[in-house]
């Protein structure tokens, strides 16, 4: 198996991990493996792909997920845009630090600029087009505020698949053995 096949099941199977985790969208609200495939992504393929199979993976998730919830094929949400956008940035985040050789205290600071990441631009579209809030400094910051238990979420998650992803493709690389010791970002 070559690295790229590797690293793209692995990818694949992350995707179909959100795909396949209904009962905790209800209870866990944004506990996602989404941005630590958008890491994972950055660290491990060339950027235009790893942004490509990034917003391919969360767009393939939220289709099954909004029909699932609506019963209806829904191929873009309202506001999807801000997501999808900050999953981007946290590619071009990945790409910048953890390209070739991630270590444990790179990727735990990555999770956290991730999520917060997240957290900051996610939020700012809600506040900016879901009518929830007054369009004025105290609505962003009650915006922000009322954001905080799912904050909490994401940051667990992408701390928890991020171990997991980058710790099989780790695990995967020491077992094939197939001269990966110098691995640089070449996909």
């Amino acid at each position: 198996m070559k690295p790229s096949q590797l690293f793209l099941a692995i990818l694949v199977l992350a995707t179909l991990g959100r795909i396949a985790m209904p009962p905790i969208w209800e209870h866990l609200p944004n506990f996602s493996p989404i941005s630590a495939i958008a890491l994972f992504c950055g660290a491990y393929f060339r950027r235009p792909l790893a942004v490509i199979l990034t917003l391919l993976s969360v767009w393939i998730g939220d289709i099954f997920i909004n029909h699932s919830l609506t019963g209806n094929l829904i191929l873009f949400y309202p506001g999807f845009y801000w997501q999808y956008a900050s999953y981007a940035l946290i590619v071009l985040l990945s790409a910048s630090t953890l390209a070739g050789q991630p270590g444990t205290l790179k990727l735990g600071a990555n999770c956290l600029a991730s999520s917060l990441m997240f957290y900051l631009i996610s939020n700012f579209g809600v506040w900016m087009g879901a009518h929830l809030y007054p369009l004025n400094a105290e609505g962003l910051l009650a915006c922000y505020i009322a954001a905080i238990p799912f904050f909490k979420n994401t940051l667990a998650s992408t701390m928890l698949f991020s171990a997991a992803l980058f710790g099989a493709a780790e695990l995967a690389k020491r077992q094939l053995n197939h001269g990966w010791q110098n691995y640089e970002n070449h996909f």
